[in-house]
């Protein structure tokens, strides 16, 4: 990919325009987004999570979205000083995926039926709610792969679900 995924930062000077670490996050991305091919970061990246350490550092998480959809895996952290400074921004932005549309041509429910059906042992079969992501698999292979519209749930079997004893080795149910 074209983007950085961390990045430190020292001696950055900026005038900021609130005492808000989220709004920081942004800010610093209206100013220097292009690093990250972000032009509206507001459009792009949903504000996610704000937490503070154990050492005063404060971590917030904004999430990557395209017409509201998140994009798997997609997400900036910025690390910030108990001064208010960045310390580092890593994560992972998947550009491009804008163009992409944003409308599943099947419906949550269609793709549970046709992921039970890939399952040999159909007894009693579950799924847990589905997720509507943009998804690269790039992401984790680190090559230039296409992204693409899932579902993402998982298929299971109460009747296959095993206890296994791990202090003895035996199975308990």
């Amino acid at each position: 990919y074209t983007v950085p995924k961390w990045v430190r930062l020292t001696n950055l000077a900026i005038n900021w325009r609130s005492e808000d670490y989220t709004e920081r996050a942004y800010q610093f991305l209206g100013e220097y987004g292009a690093l990250y091919k972000i032009t509206d970061p507001k459009q792009v990246l949903r504000a996610q999570s704000q937490k503070q350490d154990k050492l005063g550092l404060t971590h917030v998480t904004l999430q990557q979205v395209s017409d509201g959809v998140p994009v798997f895996a997609g997400q900036l952290q910025f690390n910030f000083r108990p001064d208010g400074t960045i310390v580092s921004i890593h994560g992972n932005i998947i550009p491009g995926v804008s163009s992409i549309n944003s409308k599943p041509t099947i419906s949550a429910k269609q793709a549970q039926q046709i992921a039970k059906q890939a399952v040999p042992d159909q007894s009693d079969l579950q799924t847990t709610e589905p997720i509507l992501y943009y998804y690269n698999h790039g992401i984790f292979s680190k090559k230039k792969e296409s992204t693409y519209l899932v579902w993402t749930f998982s298929v299971y079997s109460k009747a296959a679900l095993i206890d296994f004893g791990g202090m003895n080795g035996r199975l308990t149910s």
